[in-house]
């Protein structure tokens, strides 16, 4: 009876490749942070290895390329969420986490904002992201991926599919 359902669902033949939002985000992460790695598009600041992401958290991540991920992580995060509002704040926001207060109820707090910086301004110097609006504009003024990010992150989500 499946069989007979999935063959009568009309499937796109015209579309030509795949999107980000057609990949899990866990393999579009690991690949793409693996390709911010290689092509050296992000540097390891000199704090990452003693900085905490987070207040919440108890000590600093465990992986050593963290910084990677996190910048692979805000870059999916600007292709799926099509807001122009979308600034460090709301990014701060996006990675929150609880931190576990015994027994008192959990509270949630924000990511650390240095390091979402930075990622921000090194995703800029490689022409990933832009910002949106400028200053006579202040109702709209975000972060958004350029048109060259935006195929980058879809040539990197079809290789994924293809394999």
């Amino acid at each position: 009876m499946c069989e007979n359902l999935i063959q009568t669902i009309e499937i796109n033949q015209k579309k030509s490749g795949f999107t980000v939002l057609d990949v899990p985000a866990n393999k579009f992460i690991n690949e793409l942070a693996a390709f911010f790695k290689e092509k050296n598009i992000i540097k390891v600041p000199k704090y990452a290895p003693l900085v905490k992401s987070s207040r919440a958290n108890d000590c600093e991540p465990i992986n050593p390329d963290y910084i990677f991920y996190k910048a692979a992580a805000i870059a999916r995060k600007l292709y799926v969420t099509k807001s122009k509002n979308i600034g460090v704040g709301s990014l701060r926001v996006m990675f929150s986490k609880k931190e576990r207060r015994g027994s008192q109820p959990p509270k949630t707090f924000r990511a650390g904002g240095k390091i979402i910086r930075d990622l921000v301004i090194q995703l800029k110097n490689a022409k990933y992201i832009e910002n949106y609006g400028g200053k006579e504009d202040e109702t709209n003024s975000g972060l958004f991926l350029t048109k060259s990010g935006r195929s980058q992150l879809d040539k990197i989500a079809s290789g994924l599919m293809k394999k």
